[in-house]
Order: structure tokens, then sequence, then C-alpha cells
């Protein structure tokens, strides 16, 4: 082994982790080697002594708690001396110096007289059964993925006609009826210019019409007096003649 230190490295990583936190808390003498080591609301009792925190922390692991450190800290001494001794260098030594002996797989296992060990009865629960899986805590949702509708086809958007979601979900909403409005504005205004072109076109067919009659009009009227002026001198030109 070659740890430079008598405790576990992974104990150590722990308890410097700690000591950051520990300088929060406010610890008070209550006696030889007992404390009360409060945060606010918080209040806890420490005996370095019997090696106990009124949290259990200390208790149920053999690693000194966060009370325990602060109290520790307190008189200076080594936070690793109050670690229990299952963490040591020498603990572990001591465990892992006898070797593994290997054991044969359950095919190899003697056969027993007793009843087969069987699996609990399964039982429908109520509702719809889950088919998807539950993410893990550190697992985040694929947002690129595209949900099916029952028919198994993709699911398309009616707004902005993209796959993988309904438009009641459509992050395009708001912009694209924004944008059918300003289309719609423009549309009307391209057809009343529309309208106010085909009005002057209109109008100046009209005026064109109009003149072409109006000047057919005095054509026919110009002829047939010329017409009448020249008949008018052919009579009297030959009743003159007589």
């Amino acid at each position: 082994m070659e740890w430079d230190l008598e405790i576990c490295p992974s104990v150590r990583r722990e308890l410097e982790d700690m000591k950051v936190k520990q300088r929060f808390w406010a610890v008070y003498p209550c006696g030889y080697q007992q404390f009360e080591v409060r945060l606010g609301d918080q209040a806890y009792g420490v005996d370095l002594i019997r090696r106990v925190c009124d949290c259990r922390g200390w208790q149920l692991t053999g690693i000194p708690c966060l009370h325990a450190m602060a109290a520790i800290a307190n008189l200076n001494q080594n936070v690793e001396d109050y670690v229990d001794s299952c963490f040591t260098k020498n603990s572990f030594l001591n465990t892992y110096s006898y070797s593994i002996q290997p054991m044969n797989g359950s095919t190899s296992w003697p056969k027993t007289t007793y009843n087969k060990i069987l699996p609990p009865v399964s039982r429908r629960l109520p509702g719809r059964p889950k088919t998807k899986r539950k993410n893990g805590q550190f697992e985040k949702e694929d947002d690129k993925k595209q949900t099916t509708t029952r028919a198994g086809r993709t699911q398309r958007c009616s707004y902005c006609q993209a796959h993988g979601h309904k438009k009641h979900k459509c992050p395009r909403k708001g912009k694209i009826q924004v944008q059918q409005v300003e289309e719609m504005k423009e549309g009307h205004m391209v057809e009343m210019e529309k309208g106010q072109v085909e009005e002057m076109q209109e109008g100046h067919k009209m005026d064109m019409k109009e003149g072409h009659m109006v000047d057919m009009k005095e054509g026919h009227r110009m002829e047939m007096q010329e017409g009448h002026k020249g008949s008018s001198g052919g009579n009297a030109g030959g009743t003159r003649a007589e």
C-alpha cells in the first residue's frame, strides 16, 4: 500500500469537505470534553470522550460528523484521531491479508428436497400501464425526440409545419401569428393597390371609348353635313340649267 496517511483516502476527502462547512457552527463548552454546537435554531450536544453526537451521525458511520468536527477544531486537535479504527490502513491490510477462496457456480450447488422458491405473483396495478422507463437523477430528456400518434405517424404542428409537437405546444406560435397578421396586412395593401390600378385602367378605357364614340359621332355628323351640302348644290345647278 502507498497511503501516505493512516486514514483511507475516501474518508479524508469527506473530512476535507466538512472542514469548509464546520466554520459556520458556534461551539459552546459545557463540561470536560463536552460541547454544544449551534447554528441558528439548530443545536446538538457533542461528547468527545464517548465519541457521541446527538445527531447520531458519528455513531452510525464511525466518522466524526459536522458538529463533532466543529468541537474538535475548537480544541485545535486532529480530526483523523477520532475516526474509527476500521478506516485505518492497518485494518484494510488485515482485511485483505487472506486470499479469497474460489467458489463454484449455481449449477454445481447440491440439490435440495425443499420446494423451489418462486417469484411473487405479479398483479395488475390500477390505471394505464406505463411503457416508458423512468429517467435517472442525472439523466436529461432528449430535446430532439419525436413523439408519435396512435397511428404510428410522427406528429406535425399545424402552425409551423414542424415535426415532433402539436400546435398547442408550438414554440413559434406567437411569432407565426404576428407574421400572419403582417402578411394579411401586406396582402390587403397589395389588393388595394391592385384595385386602384384596375379602377384607373377601367376609367382610362372608358374615357378612350367615350372619346372614340364622340369622335365617331362628330365625323359622322360632318360627313352628313357635307353630303347634304353637296346634294343641295347639285339640285341648285340643275334648276339653273333648266
